[in-house]
């Protein structure tokens, strides 16, 4: 089972019951295929853009294990959803991994002030080839 996040933006037309309504049938939906860690409910906030011609929507985010073969499963279920506008599913493993490979190639590439002095050597020694020539 792999750690995931899922972040859904609910349609603001909701009332108070239906977004809690909503917000239960999705847990008891990711419990059955896996096991639900934490639920955060940020509430109603407004969208960078426009999204179905809505400027607002209720943002929840979910913290859950699931087996990768259910993954599908999910997203088929999030899309088929009408009271969900936009969700984003990630594998939490995924992101420890990219900021591991950042750290990686920032620490083996070279400082931007040795490949100024690189290019400046160049640069020289190319002026007084020219100034040779003539």
């Amino acid at each position: 089972m792999n750690n995931y996040e899922l972040g859904v933006i609910l349609r603001p037309t909701l009332s108070e019951e239906e977004v809690n309504s909503a917000v239960e049938k999705l847990k008891d939906f990711l419990g059955e295929k896996g096991e639900v860690v934490k639920v955060n409910l940020w509430g109603r906030r407004r969208l960078s853009y426009p999204i179905e011609k809505y400027q607002e929507g209720y943002y929840v985010f979910f913290n859950f294990k699931l087996p990768p073969s259910h993954v599908a499963e999910v997203k088929r279920w999030l899309s088929l959803n009408e009271e969900v506008i936009r969700y984003l599913l990630v594998r939490e493993d995924e992101k420890v991994r990219e900021d591991e490979k950042e750290e990686v190639s920032a620490s083996s590439s070279s400082s931007p002030e040795e490949e100024i002095s690189e290019e400046g050597a160049a640069g020289e020694e190319t002026t007084g080839d020219v100034s040779s020539q003539s």
